[in-house]
């Protein structure tokens, strides 16, 4: 991380993370170190979906500290907060003001002083390689965002000593999240010959990754559920042939989605009977 910071002329970094990272010093540490001296502050903060006003209280802490560059851990919500810091600042728009988005329509980030942003994702994710920022709106959690080629981060660290940190659940679920990516990403529309190579490459890898994972003793028994566009039947097939529990297409409306949702939880929380502890690891 020093040279990539060296590289774009980083003198006072910003961190932007979640409370599990900043409570786990195995992890923290890590990064911290890796950023040195350079770094002026720190959010841990960010919460699942970042709402909204978490992400433009670290835009203002991170202007109060003259950050000239962000670093983000964890998962996708600190590394779309950081996205959407740097939109904030590059723009000038706060994000938790009533019409935020409707100004941001507008907004070109092209010729902005937009902050580089470097990513440490813990999760499978892929949020790292977007330059969309979602973050969830005030009062309804919907889920909105901006947008643009800038935000991309600057450059991407995977470590596998940091990712071993994360919930077993968490990683599970965000791998099945990525072969959504993928098998959306196969069947939109158009011609996308560079997208479709690496999203069936990907799919090859966490095939082998989740069935892995999943043939683990102490890991088979915990619930993997798939939350997709897709009804391919194809699809369908695959996905249960990779060992998940329950395979869900999304609703389009978004209240409709988050009954689903609520529906799921309810279900796997409450109705389902899960194996006893000692039994699950054998």
């Amino acid at each position: 991380m020093d040279g990539e910071l060296s590289r774009a002329g980083a003198k006072r970094v910003f961190l932007i993370t979640t409370g599990s990272i900043a409570r786990n010093p195995a992890v923290l540490g890590p990064i911290e170190s890796a950023i040195g001296g350079r770094l002026v502050g720190k959010t841990a903060d960010i919460g699942q979906h970042a709402p909204v006003r978490e992400v433009a209280r670290a835009a203002r802490e991170a202007r109060e500290m003259k950050a000239d560059a962000l670093v983000s851990a964890g998962g996708g919500s600190p590394i779309d907060a950081a996205k959407a810091v740097a939109w904030s600042l590059a723009s000038g728009i706060d994000l938790a003001e009533p019409d935020a988005l409707q100004r941001a329509r507008g907004v070109r980030l092209a010729g902005k002083p937009v902050l580089p942003h470097f990513a440490v994702p813990t999760t499978l994710s892929v949020a790292e390689l977007s330059g969309s920022a979602g973050f969830s709106a005030e009062g309804t959690n919907e889920k909105v965002g901006v947008a643009a080629s800038e935000l991309v981060p600057k450059a991407v660290f995977y470590d596998a000593a940091l990712a071993v940190h994360t919930p077993l659940e968490l990683w599970l679920s965000t791998g099945i999240r990525a072969v959504d990516h993928a098998v959306e990403t196969l069947l939109a529309p158009g011609e996308h010959p560079l997208p479709d190579a690496a999203a069936l490459e990907g799919l090859r890898l966490l095939a082998m990754g989740l069935r892995q994972v999943k043939a683990d003793p102490q890991l088979k028994t915990i619930p993997v559920v798939v939350l997709t566009s897709s009804r391919e039947e194809q699809d369908l097939l695959r996905t249960y042939d990779l060992g998940v529990n329950a395979y869900v297409v999304k609703p389009v409306d978004f209240r409709e989605f988050i009954d689903a949702v609520k529906a799921l939880g309810g279900f796997w929380a409450v109705v389902n009977e899960p194996p006893p502890a000692e039994a699950a690891i054998g």
